[in-house]
């Protein structure tokens, strides 16, 4: 696309003109996307100019094998190029690249950006920023939702004082390497903010709500600023205006200064973590015969960098004992020395700093950091360690009895089996994540939609800390952000409907999570309008979905999982019902895709509960091995009802049906499900009857339970349905995961 003919008209003032690209595959509709839903979206942040150069997208039901989307899209908007990113978040990774053309309505073309070295940067150093600024933008924007609602709290204001000051200490160290202008406008937008809540912190001890609307705009710029110093892009001059927001009142910030001439605990803490940040660095350098001159210079900027901050601080010991150092050697001993004197400076907030907020305890807990490569590295060792287990034990019951070293050979299995177990113990544990690390998005997306939409919503976490596999936590942000949306655009009312229905003000949305029998259970629950069974029932007959009968026979929950069809509602439609069908065809496949379900239930008038119920793991898993015909098949336990050994048949209609427990239930034979011919079902072995499915599953054997780890479809198995991976058994053989 050239942009510069297809601009309608000059970009007014505030305007900005991103060039927006779309390469999608058909992995990215498999996971239930809508992509009309982004493109509604997009137009609903200004004037979009789209133009489709592939398009084929899945009907409902359809196995997305050949789907593609490839389209180019000129969108004009006052919105920055980071709420353009949020927006297409779960997609971004997915073949869509954004780029920004012209910003602030400059109408030239735009020059070619220059990234900026980080060359001179030790990579530890540098990895180490990259990931501890990210997690403090992410504990800021939640500090800052939390300080919203509870402007007064103390806590609060020095949690965030702390989070600001210490990203504003790294950022400098990284400076002392090289200038950097996207640094450069983060240190001072983090320095802004530090001052402005120290003013607040110490004169009045609140923040005014514009105060507070400042600091939001202040997160989004350092994010804007920590995403270009990533990439290795330039940056405009346009939070100037925001800084000098940021930096009013000089005169009261230097009263501050002086009021505030002891140091506070939060300023200590923040000099402890850069001190700590690459205390390690310089103590491998003090155990070095000679250095490098990179070596020698880090040496040199990082000194000058915790002098300077010591000096800042008033830390006259620790600013003596920096002093008596000259060369790497002399930092022997002294760097514990300083800990030593840090520890003694924080022990007397100590007690009040296990009281302190659940911020506190999340962040103060002992942590690793572990790439998804060395997960994958290590589940897959699991895998392999578990087949060959599985063998050992199919060796040892088929053996030759008479083999003398078989006692010898049944303690080593025991033994290796311990030690499989702790490994495999050991590798979901890595893989085991808090879903604080989702959760911890959604603030921000509550408070920004309901401002959009004029609402009032009190927005509660439960269970943050509830731990799930990382893989399955990285599939569950797109579900999660629709049902959120729906709750808040559809499910809760306006203000003045509220209290009409003597309901309070501002509606209640809830994010939980924890443990059950099942596994991991999430739930979002608002207090909102509800869903009316009686119009699902309609518009499920209206679209042929069910017949008036069926529809008539069902429960009012039986009714409401309705709208979990695919198909069920349009966007205009779903208006109607509280917007529940919004996506949640699209909810349903996600999270089934990953062994788990979805449930509804609601009260009109009183509010909706929609419930995630997902498996612990998506790695090692018991199942169940079962045999039809020639080939073996696996059906995790958990979707596991019963399994019927002698089953009785009676014919209706030519169809058979078992007789169990005083009802008949239809079956159907495994082999005829997957097209491989049909069984005698008279010479059937076993039925085995899932959770989910009301038909019981004829078979020629169950083998027995084991433990496996399921590995993706081979490429050619993919679009075969009812199967979910494959796993390799102990002698060797190859079983098919089911999904049915």
């Amino acid at each position: 696309m050239k942009w510069q003919e297809k601009l309608p008209r000059p970009l007014k003032e505030h305007e900005n003109l991103y060039l927006i690209r779309f390469n999608l595959g058909p992995e990215v509709f498999n996971r239930g996307i809508r992509i009309e839903w982004y493109i509604e979206d997009l137009k609903s942040l200004g004037e979009l100019i789209l133009e489709v150069q592939k398009e084929r997208l899945p009907a409902d039901d359809e196995v997305a094998e050949d789907c593609c989307y490839i389209a180019e899209a000129l969108l004009i908007s006052e919105e920055p190029e980071g709420t353009i990113k949020e927006l297409l978040e779960f997609i971004l990774d997915d073949g869509v690249h954004i780029e920004t053309i012209s910003a602030r309505g400059s109408s030239q073309e735009p020059s070619e950006e220059k990234a900026e070295p980080t060359e001179g940067i030790p990579e530890q150093i540098l990895n180490d920023y990259l990931v501890e600024t990210a997690e403090h933008l992410n504990s800021i924007e939640n500090s800052l939702v939390r300080l919203e609602q509870q402007a007064g709290e103390p806590s609060l204001l020095n949690e965030l004082f702390r989070q600001f000051h210490t990203m504003k200490g790294n950022t400098g160290l990284l400076l002392s390497f090289g200038p950097n202008a996207a640094l450069e406008v983060l240190k001072r937008i983090a320095h802004c903010s530090e001052t402005m809540l120290a003013r607040a912190r110490d004169e009045h001890g609140q923040l005014s709500e514009e105060e507070i609307d400042s600091l939001f705009e202040a997160l989004d710029a350092l994010r804007e600023c920590f995403r270009c110093f990533k990439e290795g892009k330039a940056l405009d001059d346009r939070f100037e205006g925001l800084i000098a927001r940021l930096s009013a009142s000089p005169a009261e910030g230097e009263r501050v200064d002086s009021k505030t001439s002891d140091v506070s605990d939060e300023e200590l803490r923040a000099f402890k973590e850069i001190f700590l940040q690459y205390g390690s660095i310089l103590d491998e350098l003090a155990n070095k015969q000679e250095l490098s001159a990179d070596e020698q210079e880090f040496f040199e900027r990082a000194l000058g960098t915790l002098r300077k901050s010591a000096e800042n601080l008033k830390q006259k010991r620790i600013t003596e004992l920096l002093q008596t150092v000259k060369a790497p050697s002399d930092l022997k001993g002294i760097m514990t020395h300083i800990s030593n004197e840090l520890g003694k400076r924080t022990s007397k907030s100590h007690e009040s700093q296990r009281k302190s907020t659940k911020t506190d305890a999340i962040q103060l807990e002992s942590s690793i950091r572990v790439t998804q490569e060395q997960m994958d590295r290590l589940m897959n060792l699991v895998g392999e360690l578990t087949a060959f287990r599985e063998w050992l034990k199919w060796f040892v019951q088929h053996g030759d009895e008479t083999w003398a070293k078989q006692k010898q050979l049944r303690e080593q299995i025991q033994r290796y089996s311990r030690l499989v177990a702790e490994v495999q113990r050991t590798a979901m544990e890595m893989r085991m994540v808090p879903v604080y690390m989702l959760f911890q998005r959604f603030p921000k997306v509550v408070r920004d939609i309901s401002k959009a939409l004029g609402k009032k919503v009190q927005f509660e976490i439960i269970g943050e800390n509830t731990r799930i596999d990382k893989l399955m936590l990285d599939r569950l942000g797109e579900p999660l952000i629709h049902l959120i949306r729906n709750s808040l655009d559809h499910g809760i009312e306006f203000p003045q409907e509220r209290m009409a229905q003597g309901k309070p003000e501002a509606g209640r949305l809830l994010l939980r999570a924890f443990y059950s029998a099942e596994g991991v259970v999430i739930e979002v629950e608002d207090d909102g309008r509800g869903i009316d069974p009686d119009m699902v029932r309609l518009k499920a007959v209206e679209k042929g979905l069910r017949s008036e009968e069926e529809v008539m026979k069902l429960s009012d929950e039986e009714v409401i999982s309705l709208i979990m069809l695919p198909g069920f509602s349009t966007k205009e439609e779903a208006t109607e019902l509280s917007g529940r069908g919004v996506g949640m065809d699209a909810v349903s496949s996600s999270v089934e895709a990953m062994g788990g379900k979805v449930k509804i239930s609601s009260r009109q008038g009183e509010g909706t509960l929609v419930k995630l119920i997902l498996p612990l793991t998506l790695a090692v898993r018991k199942v169940l091995i079962i045999r039809s015909g020639e080939l073996l098949f696996s059906l995790p336990v958990e979707q596991l009802r019963e399994v019927v050994n002698r089953p009785t048949f009676q014919w209706v209609a030519d169809r058979p049906f078992m007789v169990h427990r005083n009802e008949a239930i239809p079956v159907v034979p495994l082999s005829s499900i997957f097209g491989l011919g049909n069984s005698d079902v008279v010479e059937a072995k076993k039925v085995i009857l899932l959770k989910e499915r009301e038909e019981g599953i004829l078979v020629d054997e169950v083998v027995g339970l084991t433990e496996t780890v399921t590995k993706p479809m081979p490429r050619a198995l993919k679009t075969v349905e009812g199967l979910a991976g494959v796993s390799i058994l102990g002698k060797g053989d190859i079983a098919y995961q089911l999904s049915l």
